[in-house]
Formats: structure tokens, C-alpha cells, sequence
């Protein structure tokens, strides 16, 4: 982005690397990303897997992707921009939790369609096979999104790791969310908190 005009380019193989591409600096992304073929529209946020965005007039940048070490880790992605900042100086550097949804909202083009369609997280429809899947996946399932919900004066905490998107999928569910969560994705014992990278909270008791 410069002069208050956008371009986008689009790699079918670089989201794994974006960390790594940022951390270059920036003369090399923009050579970098010129080899990449231009688009006209951003990846939706179910594709788009990774991306690094350059603001030269505000001096941002953006980046989200690499890894599943960055996926489920905050604490990485916070120590991840503190130390590359220092390749970056007078700029600022953001790690997007909630990728092209992120990219779209800071360049003002934010629309339905860089929300993927026909993500159900499979529990909403729980049949036998689907209930031993996720009693079998329980313990292996990193703790990267936790729904906490509240009700009697009771606390409940569950774990996802179906992204952001999936999140806003739950929140739809509205006041039937409760009824919605299977025990097989109650948390039993927490591993490690700081990977949780997004929460929501539910309290029917108090209606928040």
C-alpha cells in the first residue's frame, strides 16, 4: 500500500513463509512480492492461509501465517514482532489473529465474501461417529480457541480449534449455544494457556 492505493499478490505457496518473508525487510518484500502473480480481490479467509501487508504510507505492517507454532502460540507471535521490529525501524508490526478478515477491515474492503461459506464445525450436527471422533481428538486437540459458558453459577470451559470463523459460527448459535456443546470438547485439565488465541464468554446468568 502507498500513496493510498493497494495492490495485491497472491502465491499458492507462500502462507507457510510469511513470517520468514517479513522478517527480510522490507526493500526485499517489496521485490519479493512484485514476482507473485496481481490480484484483484483478497483470498477469502478459509484460502487464505497466510499474508503479509505493507502499509508505506502509515508505516504498518501486518503479517499472519507460518507454522502451527505461530498458529497456537500468542506469546510467539507477540516475542515474533517485538524482535522484528527491530528490522523494521519507525514501523509498526501487527500479527493478525484473524488473517484476511484482518487485511480486509485495515484497507476499508471488507465483505461478505472474504468470509468463507459452509464451515459448520461438525458438532452441530452430532451423529455416533462424529461424538468418537472428537472423544478420540480431546487430548490431542491444541486449547487454541476455549468457549467458557456460565450457567447456574457453574463454569464450563471448551476447547476449538476451528479458527476465528469458526468462533462467529458459535456466536450465531445465540442463546442455543449451551444446548449446542458436546462434553466430548469439555476441558478436563488445562495444558497451556498461552495458546489460546481467541475466547469467548457466555454468562446466562448474568446475560453477557
Amino acid at each position: 500500500m502507498e500513496n493510498g492505493a493497494y495492490k495485491i499478490y497472491y502465491s499458492g505457496r507462500g502462507a507457510h513463509y510469511t513470517p520468514h518473508i517479513l522478517a527480510q525487510g522490507l526493500a526485499f518484500c517489496e521485490q519479493y512480492f512484485k514476482e507473485f502473480t496481481e490480484e484483484s480481490v483478497l483470498m477469502d479467509n478459509a484460502w487464505g492461509e497466510g499474508g503479509v501487508l505493507i502499509d508505506k504510507d502509515k508505516k504498518n505492517a501486518l503479517v499472519f501465517g507460518g507454522g502451527w507454532e505461530f498458529h497456537n502460540t500468542p506469546a510467539l507471535q507477540r516475542l515474533y514482532c517485538k524482535r522484528v521490529v527491530q528490522l523494521w525501524p519507525n514501523w509498526t508490526i501487527r500479527w493478525c489473529d484473524q488473517g484476511a478478515v484482518d487485511f480486509a477491515e485495515y484497507l476499508g474492503i471488507m465483505e461478505d465474501s472474504i468470509l468463507a461459506e459452509g464451515r459448520e464445525p461438525d458438532f452441530l450436527e452430532l451423529n455416533d461417529f462424529n461424538r468418537q471422533r472428537l472423544l478420540e481428538m480431546r487430548d490431542d486437540m491444541p486449547q487454541c480457541e476455549v468457549i467458557t459458558l456460565i450457567k447456574d453459577g457453574i463454569v464450563n470451559d471448551y476447547s476449538l480449534d476451528w479458527g476465528f470463523d469458526g468462533m462467529m459460527m458459535l456466536i450465531q448459535e445465540s442463546e442455543n449455544l449451551i444446548h449446542q456443546m458436546p462434553e466430548q470438547l469439555k476441558i478436563k485439565k488445562w495444558k497451556n494457556e498461552v495458546e489460546v488465541t481467541n475466547c469467548l464468554l457466555a454468562d446466562y446468568d448474568t446475560k453477557k
